[in-house]
């Protein structure tokens, strides 16, 4: 007994300080390489984070000079296009008005002196001839006025047109080109295009509605009024005319035409020599030919004309009232040119409003141009102390980069020696699975060992054993017919069963079993002494624990209990073997538990976790499928235990409907036989074992006399079922102690159940619960003789321990029984030699 202890101390100091070291070395070995790990990425992230950021920076560089050398050829191209085409179109745009006003000039002129050329030859007076010389003198003044006047206006238009809008043109160009340089990297070359395109539509606008303007106004000056009223003039002057100078007018008119074609011919020859001088000069000269041509051909047909005078001094006469007529139309029309005149004023007024408010916007826009050539230099100030600042940049980020170069270097340097490290970890750490596996398989041998020393020691204090508990007195100071001898002995006083008198005389009966408990005892005492049995079970034996005795001994309290500290013997035993299992899953295994709860009921087996079903032919005794088996009923609810909470909850639920009934005994009286039957199954896939063990807690019947209960009908039935399932349960010891052949297993359910461990299969535990009150002491000697007769029997062979090989193949060979033979035998002979002197 004191072996165990030191031993399974030592295992667990040797477990901890394996489990130590190894959690110790793979800890120090992971924080090593992550530490390693960690400096490793930092640095290459550093060196990553540069070379990209370099990258960036010339990817940078190269985007902007290729932006800014692909936007000033655009704008420079843009540029001289706009301007060639601007020239193109205002060259042309002025030999086509110059063109047009020589045309007009020219046709009005010779409607002009064919009239005067009809007067003439009409009007012989010389007043006539002086005023009509006056009057070509005024026109041809006027004309000349106009036209001059007509042309400057027209000339300064469109030279102010052309500058105001190239200044325009440039400085918006100019606007556009800073704003586009200064927004290169948000732009691409299709904004530049619109660009373009919106500046070429908006001067073709503007160009286009200027010359439109001018037309409507030359047209409006130089047609409306003076055609109209030539026309007039001619209308009524060729009416009264047309009889008579018809011939001379054909004449007049072909010469007229020679003539023309002929200065048109010599203007157009010079127009075409002087194309490239200044417009005034051409225009000068164009006048002088035109005038000089005009006049030689009016003085060769005033002569002609003077030769014919005589003959139309008649016809002048007549002309006279009209000619007055006419000159009154002339002084209207004076008037009217003079009305044009103001008008031309104010739209020469108008047009200098407009050409200030120009000048305005002009000057506002230069001050903008040059905001934004201020800007444009703080721009390249700053762009300056960038491009400086980025060669110092570029500077910094070379050092860097030959420094991390050397830290790269100095990293992969770090890295060889890391796997050097972790190599010579690895082995390392291979050793010490290595020694982690002998070990573990040595602490397999040693529970091995422990389970055979167990084992030993629990069949040489003897298969079958008997504990005595004493209930507590009802009353105090009451006189008790039980007192406590030691630790394995007590005694009782009770009458005489040979003297047949009516007051017989007491005697003192001693009775001595493996352990005795006193009413001093707590439940905690009493499962101590158990507790080693129960283990067996988790090792893979079968184990029985039965309590027998009268009704109201304690039967009960002892097996179920109650709440906190008084918790009976199932409540610890579950919880002590999901403690065991716990620790044991550490080594390896892994456990599962199942449990039912039956009881046996006038020789019928009924569920109690499946209450009010019936029981007689469905639930039925089956013998074990295998040698060494556990026992086990056919179709009873299994359920499941992995804690205590669990195995409370199903023991509650039974405990309602056990069948329970009140007698002359009790109160709660059990009539039936409960039993708590663990189903315990341990897997070690390494050591390739399989363990099954069962744990069957018995709650026995009273075990009173049937005349001392007073028992009838129902009851009395049930009383003598209860009595002859005990009386079995006496024939198979009885049996046993004989050593006869032939046990009579099967005259109960109770024994028919419990064979497997009462037939030296495997290990049982018998406790008989007495009551110290001096009234029920024939019970009591009853019931100690019963468990002295129990007592003295032996199961013959040792139990046998249900352990089986799993079918997979493991990692690890079981270990032989063979290589542990000789040690577990040395061991047992040193405790068997141990417990032998402690009995002598």
């Amino acid at each position: 007994s004191s072996a165990e202890p030191k031993l399974s101390e030592a295992k667990v100091e040797f477990e901890e300080l394996a489990a130590k070291q190894r959690a110790d070395a793979l800890g120090n070995m992971k924080e090593s390489m992550e530490a390693a790990l960690a400096e490793q990425v930092a640095a290459v992230e550093a060196t990553c984070e540069s070379v990209k950021e370099k990258a960036l920076e010339q990817q940078k560089l190269m985007l902007e000079q290729e932006g800014a050398r692909m936007l000033s050829e655009a704008l420079s191209k843009k540029e001289s296009e706009l301007e060639l085409e601007h020239n193109t179109s205002l060259q042309n745009a002025l030999e086509k008005q110059k063109l047009d006003m020589s045309a007009e000039a020219e046709a009005q002129m010779a409607k002009a002196l064919e009239d005067q050329k009809s007067e003439l030859d009409n009007n012989s007076s010389a007043e006539l001839e002086k005023e009509l010389c006056n009057l070509r003198d005024q026109m041809q003044c006027e004309m000349e006025n106009l036209l001059a006047k007509s042309e400057a206006l027209y000339e300064n238009k469109l030279k102010e047109l052309g500058q105001k809008q190239k200044l325009l043109l440039e400085e918006t160009l100019q606007f556009r080109e800073d704003e586009l340089r200064a927004e290169a990297e948000a732009y691409h070359s299709a904004e530049v295009e619109s660009l373009k395109a919106r500046l070429e539509s908006d001067f073709q606008a503007e160009k286009n509605t200027a010359l439109e303007e001018l037309k409507v106004e030359l047209n409006e000056m130089f047609s409306t009024n003076m055609e109209s009223k030539v026309k007039e003039l001619t209308a009524e002057m060729s009416t009264a005319h047309e009889t008579a100078l018809k011939g001379q007018k054909d004449a007049l008119m072909l010469e007229f035409n020679e003539s023309k074609e002929k200065a048109l011919a010599e203007l157009q020859a010079k127009l075409e020599s002087e194309a490239k001088k200044d417009k005034e000069s051409a225009l000068e000269a164009l006048k002088k030919e035109l005038f000089d041509s005009t006049i030689s051909v009016l003085n060769k047909k005033i002569e002609e004309l003077e030769e014919s005078r005589t003959q139309h001094a008649a016809e002048l006469d007549k002309m006279n009232v009209r000619l007055q007529g006419a000159l009154a139309a002339l002084q209207s029309e004076k008037e009217e040119v003079s009305s044009l005149q103001q008008q031309a004023a104010e739209m020469t007024k108008d047009h200098v409003l407009k050409v200030d408010e120009l000048t305005a916007s002009l000057d506002d826009v230069r001050k903008d141009r040059q905001e934004f050539l201020n800007k444009l230099e703080v721009l390249n100030a700053q762009m300056s102390a960038l491009k400086e600042a980025q060669t110092k940049n570029k500077q910094q980020q070379m050092e860097q980069i030959s420094d991390a170069s050397k830290a790269m270097e100095e990293s992969r340097q770090q890295v060889l020696s890391l796997e050097d490290d972790i190599e010579s970890l690895k082995l390392e750490i291979k050793n010490r699975e290595g020694r982690i596996s002998e070990v573990e398989g040595q602490l397999l041998e040693a529970e091995y060992v422990r389970r055979q020393l167990h084992n030993q020691i629990q069949e040489l204090r003897g298969n079958v054993r008997v504990f005595c508990r004493v209930r507590p007195l009802k009353e105090q100071f009451t006189e008790a017919s039980v007192a406590y001898v030691d630790d394995v002995s007590m005694k009782l006083t009770a009458p005489s069963t040979n003297n047949g008198s009516l007051n017989p005389e007491t005697k003192d009966w001693q009775f001595g079993f493996d352990k005795v408990f006193t009413d001093k005892s707590s439940q905690s005492d009493v499962f101590s002494e158990v507790s080693q049995l129960v283990q067996s079970a988790l090792d893979g034996y079968k184990v029985c624990l039965f309590s027998y005795g009268q009704t109201g001994s304690g039967k009960t309290h002892t097996m179920l209990g109650g709440q906190g500290d008084s918790k009976g013997i199932i409540a610890r035993s579950v919880e002590k073997i999901i403690e065991a299992s716990e620790r044991l899953e550490k080594k390896g295994w892994k456990y599962s538990m199942e449990a039912c709860f039956i009881e046996i009921y006038n020789e019928t087996v009924r569920d109690l976790l499946q209450p009010g079903t019936a029981h007689s032919q469905k639930y039925s005794i089956q013998n074990p499928k295998t040698a060494g088996g556990c026992p086990f009923v056919a179709n009873v609810l299994r359920e499941p235990v992995d804690s205590v909470e669990a195995a409370n909850s199903l023991v509650r639920r039974a405990s309602a409907a056990r069948a329970v009934e009140a007698t002359q005994m009790n109160d709660t009286s059990s009539r039936s036989h409960t039993i708590f039957m663990l189903y315990i199954t341990g897997i070690h896939k390494d050591a390739g074992q399989k363990l099954e063990g069962c744990l069957n807690l018995v709650d026995l019947a009273g075990s009173e006399r049937v005349s001392r209960s007073g028992a009838s009908g129902a009851r009395l039935r049930e009383t003598c079922a209860i009595n002859k399932s005990l009386s079995s349960l006496g024939d198979v010891f009885t049996a046993i102690g004989a050593k006869q052949k032939h046990i009579p297993f099967r005259n109960s359910k109770l024994t028919h159940l419990l064979a497997p461990c009462l037939s030296g299969d495997g290990k049982t535990l018998m406790f008989v619960n007495i009551s110290p009150e001096v009234k029920d002491a024939e019970e009591t000697l009853c019931s100690l003789r019963f468990a002295s007769h129990v007592n003295a029997c032996e199961l013959g062979r040792g139990a046998r321990r249900n352990v089986k090989a799993l079918e997979e193949t493991t990692n690890k060979p079981p270990p032989t029984p063979g290589s542990m033979k000789k040690p577990a035998r040395r061991v047992a002979s040193r405790t068997a030699t141990r417990v032998s002197k402690a009995r002598i």
